[in-house]
């Protein structure tokens, strides 16, 4: 059902399916009043350019993998793979942008973790990036680096490209881009600043499938400095064309700029795609995947925890996507244009309910949002519209000021 607190009768391009337009309804305040905004997390978090494949990257020219963390002193300029870059892409230009496409090899180091990625600035033609798949002590002198690229195999392993490195092993997984298009996300809390969360027209943003915080999906805290510390998402993000093929050796796919698809079961693409993987749509145990949602789709898929703080406390259900700074009315915003996915709870509240959010730019017809949107204002333009999936079966609780005699 839709509320309306007023007096308005239902205007013609609203669409409620088995729903009812309820005005007026009887209002009530912040339904999430008792959730505390999250606490600045200690460290900050990191970003870090992969190929194709490496944690569910979709893009053959590689992708910014951003970590958890505290993003408030992020930076805007060219820095060092593994910094705390801003949430803002497309990078380059005057975004963000990596100085290089990896940490350099180091002679006679202990490399203890187990999928660490180094780009070898000497005797690396190809400047591919290796995985670490045997931790152990490199070589105590340079030598030259494997230039046949990992074959992905339908498990997730790969046939060819390991490196004996002195008693570690390498693999060589493909080539990255210093300016990637296309971002994923590890779960775990990402605390805002001033640069919020912007994806402008022809980039992407997909949750990865890293272990994270292990709840399996992100909460982005928006708001930590200031106003302009919001969502904005531009017309025509996540509009890229789905691939045909794709390789993670070349750093390219078909057709150009294209982006492999999302599956929402969470299996892998197909052997012409790189065999990506995805993170299923559905927490564990939980629902089973809508059937209004297509089982491949394209454009930006996010989602939120599905336990922890932000999550649902019996882990079925998927927790806090959004959550916008209440001290500070903001104008968070989405256009249209392309296919999205947005799974989890949007809390857009101003204590003086001053926060509006804009969707606007004619959406696609993929475009659904499982979970609520809380908000204090709520703009339509440009033809836009959203598909919401309500679950029954998701309850919560919620201050509500009764008079009893």
């Amino acid at each position: 059902d839709f509320g309306v607190f007023g007096q308005e009768s239902k205007p013609g391009g609203v669409s409620l399916g088995v729903g009812n337009w309820v005005s007026p309804a009887s209002p009530f305040g912040d339904p999430w009043v008792t959730y505390s905004a999250p606490s600045k997390p200690p460290t900050a978090g990191t970003a870090t350019p992969v190929p194709l494949g490496i944690n569910g990257c979709p893009d053959p020219a590689g992708c910014v993998e951003f970590t958890p963390g505290d993003y408030t002193s992020c930076t805007s300029g060219s820095f060092a793979p593994g910094g705390n870059g801003c949430l803002m892409l497309k990078y380059g230009g005057s975004n963000p942008r990596f100085s290089l496409g990896g940490t350099n090899w180091v002679a006679n180091k202990s490399y203890t973790v187990v999928g660490t990625l180094i780009q070898p600035q000497s005797n690396n033609a190809g400047q591919f990036v290796f995985k670490l798949i045997t931790a152990g002590t490199s070589a105590v002198s340079a030598h030259a680096w494997n230039q046949t690229t990992c074959t992905p195999q339908s498990d997730g392993t790969c046939s060819s490209g390991t490196q004996l490195d002195g008693t570690a092993t390498w693999q060589n997984v493909g080539k990255v881009s210093t300016a990637p298009n296309t971002a994923i996300f590890d779960p775990g809390l990402y605390y805002v600043g001033a640069g919020g969360l912007k994806l402008a027209s022809g980039s992407s943003a997909r949750m990865s499938t890293a272990t994270g915080d292990g709840n399996k999906g992100a909460t982005f805290y928006l708001g930590a400095g200031g106003s302009t510390a919001t969502l904005a998402v531009d017309a025509n993000s996540g509009s890229s064309s789905a691939c045909t093929s794709a390789s993670a050796a070349t750093g390219s796919g078909s057709p150009n700029n294209c982006i492999v698809s999302y599956k929402i079961d969470g299996s892998r693409s197909s052997q012409a795609t790189g065999y990506v993987a995805s993170r299923q749509l559905q927490c564990p145990g939980g629902a089973p995947n809508p059937s209004q949602v297509p089982t491949t789709i394209d454009g930006n898929i996010l989602l939120g925890p599905c336990s922890g703080t932000y999550g649902d406390s019996a882990g079925l259900n998927r927790g806090f996507l959004f959550f916008q700074n209440r001290a500070t009315a903001a104008s968070p915003s989405w256009g249209g244009g392309a296919g999205f996915i947005l799974s989890g709870f949007m809390y857009f509240h101003n204590s003086s309910n001053g926060t509006t959010l804009s969707l606007s730019g004619g959406s696609s017809s993929n475009s659904f949002a499982l979970g609520n949107i809380v908000v204090d204002k709520i703009s339509l333009g440009g033809n836009s519209g959203i598909k919401m999936i309500l679950n029954p079966q998701v309850t919560f609780e919620i201050l509500r000021p009764t008079l009893l005699e």
